[in-house]
């Protein structure tokens, strides 16, 4: 490091809590939009993608054209398995691309959600950042493996979905395998990364969510990562994550991990927490000011219950006072 040129370390809001699941934050912004424009970016190290569905990557679709150009660089360096990319950005810019990066792709499980970036001490001015990684990628042996562990976790599930099957057949079975394969333990190894959910088998809820977006992106079925509060066992309010589908024209919460805990009690897979709308979760959840600019969900025809029937429903649960009261059970 020159005299003229500094390194700040920068991480996501780090938050984990078991409430019925815990959670990790990185916190971006989210809007709903239709339509994928074509975006471009100058290309440095490495070939920068010119174009982001935001279908599928909407917190890009949020960021200043500089934060973009961050993001896009990002992207292509952890694409290529690269952990370093140089840029000419504000450090709110770097910031901005670098956490929407990480919330929009789950496929980077190795990267640690942490960076570190050099600035032109005395502006405003990064020129380049530093992407860490988990140790289990420290090598590029390592990071294989991790793939190679990764991959076939990912397709076993996947293969549980059937082939003809509705965007909401999908979404049961990639929900089902899922939580009959992990296991919540606040303890987690690598429980921020979709990676502790398939390969290790045990995660918190960053963990569950990251990895059930990720399977459903590979159905191709839009799936975000939402960011906020629950009030849980406790009575008290904790940082939480979970997420939204996208079926037809409706858009739906899902929270996999409270479902998981659910079920653990009552010893079979629960649905109360599946396909339910902003009201269902009025009394436990709040989204972040940024996940707030998600789409509303509003509609409640793909709730499990109102599909398939037989779960115990959202509007069973009641928690009150650290108390949790399953009505009529």
């Amino acid at each position: 490091m020159n005299d003229e040129t500094a390194i700040v370390r920068g991480v996501g809001l780090l938050l984990l809590l078991c409430v019925l699941g815990g959670a990790i934050l990185f916190a971006t912004r989210k809007s709903d939009v239709e339509d994928v424009p074509s975006v471009t970016s100058e290309t440095t190290l490495y070939e920068v993608p010119a174009t982001f569905d935001l279908r599928y990557y909407p917190y890009y679709g949020t960021l200043s054209s500089g934060a973009q150009d961050v993001y896009a660089k990002a992207y292509a360096a952890a694409s290529a398995h690269e952990t370093e990319f140089e840029v000419s950005a504000s450090v709110g810019d770097c910031k901005a691309g670098c956490e929407a990066m990480f919330m929009d792709h789950p496929e980077f499980f190795w990267l640690s959600s942490s960076y570190t970036y050099s600035f032109v001490e005395g502006t405003d001015e990064v020129t380049s950042v530093v992407l860490e990684t988990y140790d289990f990628a420290a090598t590029e042996a390592g990071l294989s493996k991790a793939l190679a562990d990764f991959n076939s976790a990912a397709n076993e599930v996947l293969s549980s979905c059937p082939s003809n099957g509705s965007v909401f057949d999908k979404e049961v079975a990639i929900h089902d395998a899922l939580n009959s394969s992990v296991t919540y333990a606040s303890s987690a190894e690598y429980g921020q990364s979709a990676y502790s959910a398939l390969v290790c088998g045990t995660s918190v809820c960053a963990g569950y969510s990251k990895a059930f977006q990720y399977l459903m992106q590979q159905e191709e079925i839009p799936c975000y990562y939402v960011t906020g509060t629950a009030i849980g066992f406790e009575g008290d309010s904790a940082a939480h994550a979970w997420n939204i589908v996208k079926i037809g024209n409706a858009y739906c919460n899902i929270d996999v991990s409270w479902d998981d805990t659910i079920g653990e009690v009552f010893g079979q897979a629960e649905y109360p927490f599946f396909n339910v709308t902003d009201a269902d979760f009025e009394a436990t959840h709040s989204r972040s000011s940024e996940s707030s600019l998600l789409a509303a969900c509003t509609d409640s025809s793909y709730m499990y219950s109102n599909v398939n029937g037989g779960t115990i429903t959202v509007g069973d649960i009641v928690i009150e006072d650290g108390v949790v009261t399953i009505m009529g059970n």
